[in-house]
């Protein structure tokens, strides 16, 4: 037994306590590394508007030829063709170019074997792509020549100078008397290009900066949906309707509210509207009036309509106007279609739905809203107990309510002698009328026959 027990103790040793003692470390590693994981995620729940990365400018590595027209510019840089136009607008195309110019107010290129294409369609055209000149005639009629070291040389008026710039040039066109050439950097061993003015040589970065879009479609949904936060869509203007007015030139992003975001990660782009600037051709201008839902992290969400947008709060700016008024008198709302969504704002979405009421409920009107140039329609607010015995205050559309009562009050209850009492008085009171009629009808026949008897016997003595 003592050698049983012996060898029972030295097991339990070696074995169960340092076993209990990796799984107490292996748990107090896992708990570490999830809530690592946990800051992590939260700290990425963060709502952050991108406006900083909408805007790129575009780098070349090898450029092999350019193009300048009247709506920007056209690229072919390590055998891919690229065009910067109007509106800051990038397009890269499928296709393996030769070469690229501007002619006739549109970009054309070539391809290995001949073939010439406009852009941006890509469809054959009969036009002719001219390739770079060694020599070139500015408008001020300085005449420049690319030098085989890469240098520009400079002919005014019999007097030769040189471009200054570090670096070396490959190609040069001219677009409208301008000089442009295109040459590696020398500190950052990039391609790069410039206006050449005089012997001065000028950077065009400036016009090369494109719009990029990509990084809306991962804004974070942050606090929007959380109802424990006082500025989300549940929330925000529970006491008070909020409006902002909109600044020229800020970012704006159409988004989809019509679908919940509690499950959500990321606010779903909305197609049709998509990312733009205020004050786009077609879209919201400086100054005007949005609803405001919600704030989260940097951003704000706004309505306009039955259009909703996200955009960074500095772009919007707190307008002050007042859209609703208590009623006159005590005011009841009755419910007149099948089912009514009652909303944490004047604005219908599952988003900011907050109770559901059905036909004929009745509800007590404490707020009534008119804006239809800014709200899709007016609003009651409203307060009412639930089945709970919990009041619930909200938004709901006027069309769905009738300040008339509809609901029918219970008939008043009657004993079985008063309602025989009652239903003998009245048998008695109909017996009585119907029998003064008959009397009448009697004595007015007698009269009518006596009448005529009294006149024939006149007739006769006469």
């Amino acid at each position: 037994i003592k050698i049983f027990a012996f060898t029972f103790l030295l097991c339990y040793n070696l074995f169960v306590k340092k076993l209990a003692c990796l799984t107490i470390s292996l748990l107090i590693v896992m708990l570490g590394f999830t809530g690592t994981v946990f800051a992590s995620a939260s700290a990425a729940a963060d709502t952050v508007y991108p406006a900083d990365k909408f805007t790129e400018t575009i780098t070349f590595s090898s450029l092999s030829d350019f193009a300048v027209g009247e709506n920007g510019y056209a690229f072919i840089d390590e055998g891919k063709l690229i065009t910067i136009t109007g509106n800051e607008k990038r397009d890269d195309y499928e296709i393996s170019p030769a070469g690229v110019d501007y002619v006739d107010g549109e970009f054309i290129c070539s391809d290995s074997s001949g073939k010439v294409y406009s852009l941006p369609d890509l469809e054959e055209s009969e036009k002719t792509v001219t390739g770079s000149s060694d020599t070139l005639t500015a408008e001020s009629g300085s005449v420049y020549m690319l030098l085989n070291d890469g240098t520009i040389a400079c002919y005014d008026a019999g007097t030769l100078s040189y471009v200054v710039c570090d670096c070396t040039f490959k190609i040069m066109k001219t677009y409208s008397g301008t000089i442009y050439a295109a040459g590696t950097d020398t500190s950052s061993s990039c391609d790069r290009l410039y206006i050449i003015n005089g012997t001065a040589a000028q950077l065009v970065d400036e016009e090369l900066i494109y719009i990029d879009y990509t990084a809306s479609h991962t804004i974070s949904v942050g606090t929007a949906a959380d109802k424990s936060n006082a500025n989300s869509l549940y929330n925000l203007n529970a006491d008070e309707i909020h409006f902002v007015t909109l600044t020229d030139g800020a970012y704006m992003t159409g988004i989809d509210l019509l679908t919940s975001l509690s499950s959500s990660e990321y606010f779903s782009v909305s197609s049709d509207i998509g990312t733009f600037k205020v004050g786009d051709s077609g879209k919201p201008k400086g100054g005007d009036i949005a609803l405001l839902l919600c704030i989260t992290g940097d951003a704000s969400i706004v309505a306009i309509g039955e259009s909703t947008y996200i955009m960074p709060t500095g772009g919007t700016t707190a307008y002050d106007i007042q859209v609703s008024a208590a009623p006159e008198a005590t005011l009841k709302g009755t419910v007149v279609v099948s089912s009514c969504g009652v909303y944490s704002a004047p604005y219908l979405s599952d988003n900011t739905l907050i109770a559901e009421l059905e036909i004929y409920e009745e509800v007590t009107v404490t707020r009534v809203i008119t804006l239809s140039d800014i709200l899709v329609c007016g609003f009651y607010k409203v307060e009412y107990t639930n089945s709970n015995g919990q009041t619930v205050s909200g938004y709901v559309p006027q069309s769905f309510f009738s300040t008339y009562t509809f609901i029918e009050e219970d008939p008043e209850e009657i004993t079985d002698g008063e309602q025989a009492t009652g239903d003998y008085i009245s048998s008695v009171v109909i017996v009585l009328i119907i029998v003064a009629l008959v009397l009448i009808a009697v004595c007015y026949l007698v009269y009518v026959s006596t009448s005529d008897k009294n006149k024939n016997s006149s007739d006769d003595n006469n």
